[in-house]
């Protein structure tokens, strides 16, 4: 097997950063000065001789594994006793699902690496083992506080939008996305939606305003109860509804199907009563017409 250097040097980095291990105690393990290490990351010095197996060893994972890039990163526990509960800020009024949050990290690490995931990890106090529960709960705070987070660190609107979207990719292979993917047109995708909702989130209430062969418009609301929990009177934030823009988008792509248009044209967050999201699928529509006369 041929040696991916920089992969290579990329995968011991990372185990490094899963298992919390400082750099002056990384140094001391490799038996590397600053400068041999720095050699090595620019691939001028080899690691020392047994290294490999010591970091493997350590890791609880194969040499090849290390060497090949097969290595299950988010199984990886850190070395030192760390948070093994989710902080108390995403306990309160827990109703929603970790699924959608944790797609949304698959997709900041997709997009833009495992460093900018690990950066979102460990700046809201959470390790791997507590996102990589599909059923855990956690409140709509957290989703939230990512979105703002990702403004305030200068990711754009469509990032967001973006991040909403991917779920139809995570979700391909799930039970409902199956469903979808089954659905005879765009309306049912979203009927079918507004009729499961409560598997991803107990937080709000979505509701047709109207609903054709070619498009609709859905309202969404604070659940009251939820809200007063939470302390706060709306859930989420403007940017939340960017990325609900995108998943309401992706609906759609599960039938293969071109994307439609999603707009909200009312929002709580600007002052109005209510969110409401105009999604025309007119031309998936279509094509999906055409498809099946033929």
């Amino acid at each position: 097997m041929e040696l991916d250097q920089p992969q290579f040097i990329d995968n011991l980095e990372r185990v490094k950063a899963c298992l919390r291990i400082e750099d002056e105690m990384w140094l001391d393990f490799l038996q590397m000065s600053k400068l041999d290490y720095l050699r090595f990351k620019s691939g001028a010095k080899p690691l020392p001789e047994d290294k490999l197996a010591a970091v493997a060893g350590l890791a609880g994972v194969s040499e090849e594994a290390i060497l090949s890039n097969q290595i299950n990163f988010r199984a990886l526990r850190p070395l030192r006793a760390s948070n093994i509960e989710v902080p108390p800020r995403y306990q309160k009024a827990a109703y929603g699902r970790w699924r959608s949050s944790s797609f949304s990290l698959d997709f900041i690490e997709a997009k833009y690496g495992w460093k900018a995931r690990l950066g979102c990890m460990r700046n809201f106090g959470l390790e791997e083992s507590l996102v990589n529960n599909p059923f855990g709960r956690v409140s709509m705070q957290f989703i939230t506080d990512l979105c703002d987070y990702l403004h305030r660190c200068q990711y754009s609107d469509k990032d967001i939008y973006d991040m909403g979207s991917y779920t139809h990719i995570a979700n391909r292979s799930t039970l409902i996305g199956q469903a979808y993917s089954q659905a005879e047109s765009p309306k049912k995708v979203y009927e079918m939606f507004l009729n499961s909702v409560e598997l991803y989130e107990k937080n709000c209430l979505y509701e047709f305003v109207r609903v054709t062969d070619s498009d609709c418009a859905i309202k969404a609301r604070s659940i009251k109860d939820v809200a007063e929990e939470m302390g706060a009177p709306h859930l989420g934030s403007a940017r939340v509804c960017k990325w609900k823009e995108g998943f309401f988008a992706s609906l759609v792509s599960y039938l293969d199907l071109p994307w439609p248009e999603v707009r909200e044209t009312s929002c709580v967050h600007r002052g109005d009563e209510f969110c409401l999201f105009e999604i025309d699928y007119g031309y998936a529509q279509v094509v999906s017409k055409l498809r099946q006369d033929h």
